[in-house]
């Protein structure tokens, strides 16, 4: 594991709030894909090591998300944010963590972390959200 990935796992072992694990940086999907990015990869990587050492946690949303710009029509957006969220859910698995503390979840593009019309808000509103749903202390 390299120093970025060794840091991202100690902030999210520090930052996991009693309803949502924070991550520093986003995951990141070209417009239109479900494919992640291969930067992302040490994001899913620490959240998969969270998840592993916390098993107080027991079930995580993965929520995927669309930009206005990456479908069409609403449908299309919803969709891709369902392909979106999977993907992730694979990742996370390839990496240990056990699919029944996944639970996945879609917005669509209903639910814009920014506003704007330009394409840096484009891409920051294709992102995964992770929202813990059950947690034993």
């Amino acid at each position: 594991m390299d120093v970025r990935s060794t840091l991202l796992v100690l902030a999210l072992l520090l930052a996991v709030p009693a309803h949502a694990i924070r991550v520093l940086d986003l995951i990141y999907f070209t417009r239109g894909s479900d494919q992640v990015k291969k930067e992302s990869m040490p994001i899913i990587e620490a959240v998969a090591q969270t998840m592993n050492g916390a098993p107080e946690i027991k079930r995580v949303a993965v929520i995927g998300n669309a930009s206005l710009d990456d479908a069409p029509n609403d449908m299309e957006r919803f969709n891709l944010s369902v392909r979106r969220a999977r993907e992730v859910i694979d990742a996370l698995q390839s990496h240990g963590v056990d699919r029944g503390r996944l639970v996945l979840l879609a917005a669509g593009s209903d639910k814009p972390r920014d506003t704007g019309k330009g394409q840096l808000a484009m891409q920051k509103n294709r992102r995964i959200e992770f929202l813990i749903l059950e947690r034993h202390e």
